[in-house]
């Protein structure tokens, strides 16, 4: 439960501090004195947003602090995940500048805005009057229902799935046309990849087919130079290089005996007699092999010519080709990655779908059974509530097979009578404006007994309710009290009365106008509530009533 709230300078108020109890805290106050602001206030410590103007003036802050224990399981679980959790109790501070952003901290670490405003949804929920009107809503509506049913998570997870199915549908032309576009590239890659791995390329294939194709046509020349060449070497009739080396070297042997220095020369000689005799096998060898072949050179014509072709198309030269092909490879391979990304997004897309289906058949499901337990639980409120012979039911309206909307399969409408023998119709049709008040409050009663948080606040949502029907609203919110820390903003005495604790709101005129807030006991309490029963004039008769409203504690 919230323990305490600390306000300072925050518009009329210089500094207030609050120490809160178990079960239901009314708000008291003349009209305009200032009730709403400690609601506010609570608001703000919590991650409401800050409007400009919100600090005291003469003062460059606002700050606003709240205490609430940590015994709630889900709140425990929030601060041990972020790891804010120091123990039982939580501090919450909000810190409002005039002229930069406010700042907020949860037990004195600085922390997001939305980090504070998901604590506090766990730990309290506003009813305020707005609630009233948005309850003619089918949205409102709704999100009640959805609520009573503890099915939530789900219909958010359906306006998730929806959410993306309408994404996923929508690049369906878009995926069409590339898909078009990516096979009509994937035919023409896997064409010239074929004719390419069907010729074979191979690295420089080209320049040394060029450089064949002159050896061969010139093959007649070469067999004859070459062979007169080893020919010379060998057997030359003037000069025969290898006997003439061999003789040098005896010479130069003789010689060495006397100038040692010489067998050095020798051995160069031996060295070169050796190399011209090889040069002079190989050439020999060459020339023998080496005939003109007319068939071979049309075979190598052919070949470079297709080579030819190829690089003309790729626009590269013909040694370039096996890059190419291994460039288109990986070409195909993209595309083919690009086709089947489009294939699994339309998988995804039905995936989708399923999953949407399965949850709102489910969803469907629970409603229907929550709808009768509503409808029941509301009606029993209306009774209370003035209303008698009035009825309240849950009407469920199916929508078209996969429209895929982001409730689920059907949409539902609340639809009452007031009164015995009136036709029952939509809520936002039937119900006038006093109706509307204990309708909502009926349901909202109903609702919070299945709340998961500690805390929840009735902003003044007692507005158009008197008499007998206002006592029976002060004894439904103090059996809720029971179970749940409330507070309640309430202009009625009989609300008032019921209260577990009674704050009492009052504003000074002056220079600078400023709100106090007091805890009210024993005699003061009886005295406001007499003020609430009788206005400024107070007489012993309304004394008397207030005791006996303070007395009670059933209807």
């Amino acid at each position: 439960m919230i323990k305490t709230l600390l306000i300072k300078n925050y518009l009329l108020i210089e500094e207030v501090e609050l120490d809160f109890e178990s079960g239901l805290t009314v708000i008291t106050g003349e009209t305009g004195a200032g009730k709403s602001l400690i609601i506010d206030s609570l608001e703000l410590a919590l991650g409401a947003r800050a409007e400009p103007g919100l600090v005291r003036g003469g003062s460059e802050k606002a700050e606003l602090f709240v205490t609430f224990d940590a015994q709630f399981q889900q709140i425990r679980d929030w601060l041990q995940e972020h790891e804010l959790d120091d123990g039982s109790e939580v501090i919450l501070q909000r810190t409002i500048f005039k002229e930069r952003p406010s700042r907020a901290y949860i037990n004195g670490r600085p922390v997001s805005l939305n980090m504070m405003k998901d604590l506090a949804s766990r730990v309290i929920v506003v009813h305020g009057q707005s609630e009233h009107q948005s309850l003619q809503k089918t949205a409102t509506q709704r999100y009640l229902l959805d609520g009573f049913a503890g099915i939530l998570p789900s219909t958010q997870r359906l306006a998730d799935l929806a959410a993306q199915i309408r994404v996923t549908e929508s690049e369906r032309l878009s995926r069409s046309e590339r898909l078009q576009r990516y096979n009509e590239e994937l035919k023409l890659l896997e064409h010239q990849y074929g004719e390419l791995t069907q010729l074979q390329p191979q690295e420089g294939e080209f320049t040394d087919h060029k450089q064949e194709l002159v050896r061969m046509t010139h093959a007649s020349e070469l067999a004859a130079t070459l062979g007169q060449v080893s020919h010379e070497l060998f057997y030359g009739d003037e000069v025969n290089l290898s006997n003439a080396l061999a003789d040098c070297i005896r010479r130069i042997d003789k010689l060495a005996d006397v100038d040692h220095s010489l067998a050095q020369f020798s051995e160069l000689l031996a060295e070169a007699q050796v190399r011209i005799d090889d040069a002079a096998r190989e050439i020999f060898s060459i020339s023998e092999r080496t005939e003109y072949d007319p068939s071979q050179i049309a075979v190598l014509e052919e070949r470079m010519a297709a080579l030819q072709r190829q690089a003309r198309i790729h626009g590269v030269n013909a040694d370039q080709l096996q890059d190419v092909c291994t460039k288109l490879e990986e070409q195909i391979n993209v595309v083919q990655a690009k086709l089947g990304e489009i294939v699994d997004s339309d998988k995804q897309l039905e995936f989708l779908k399923s999953e949407y289906r399965s949850i709102a058949l489910n969803v469907t499901e629970i409603r229907r059974k929550a709808a009768v337990q509503l409808g029941e639980a509301v009606t029993r409120n209306m009774q209370n509530l003035g209303m008698v012979g009035g009825q309240f039911s849950v009407e469920f309206v199916q929508q078209t097979p996969d429209t895929f909307a982001g409730f689920g399969n059907e949409n539902i409408r609340f639809i009452v009578s007031t009164t015995p023998g009136q036709e029952a119709g939509p809520l936002s049709t039937v119900a006038s404006g006093g109706e509307l008040s204990r309708l909502s409050l009926s349901i909202q009663v109903v609702a919070a007994n299945l709340t998961q948080v500690p805390a929840i606040v009735f902003d003044e949502i007692d507005v158009g309710i008197g008499g007998k029907v206002a006592e029976r609203v002060g004894h439904l919110l103090r059996m809720l009290g029971e179970s749940v820390q409330i507070f309640c903003i309430t202009h009625l005495p009989q609300v008032a009365a019921k209260g577990d604790q009674q704050l009492n709101v009052t504003k000074t005129e002056g220079a600078q106008s400023s709100i106090q807030v007091q805890q009210l006991d024993g005699q003061q309490r009886v005295m406001e509530i007499a003020r609430m029963l009788s206005g400024a004039k107070i007489t012993e008769r309304t004394t008397e009533h207030a005791k006996e409203l303070l007395a009670q504690n059933t209807i």
